[in-house]
């Protein structure tokens, strides 16, 4: 929920009363900037080190 609360800030602050015309590309890049982790691939656990996550198979 953090995560989304961060996207939803930023993506206003970025875009303000023109966030219809929001492109994800710039917004997932500043979060990235931000560090932001997107996925469990680029972190998202790296601060519960004692936690495996649950991938689900692809296929």
């Amino acid at each position: 929920m953090m995560v989304l609360g961060q996207a939803a800030g930023t993506a206003a602050a970025l875009f303000g009363p023109k966030v219809h015309a929001l492109d994800s590309d710039i917004l997932r890049t500043r979060l990235q900037k931000d560090g932001v982790a997107l996925d469990l691939e680029t972190g998202y656990l790296d601060a519960m080190s004692d936690l495996t996550p649950i991938v689900k198979s692809r296929g």
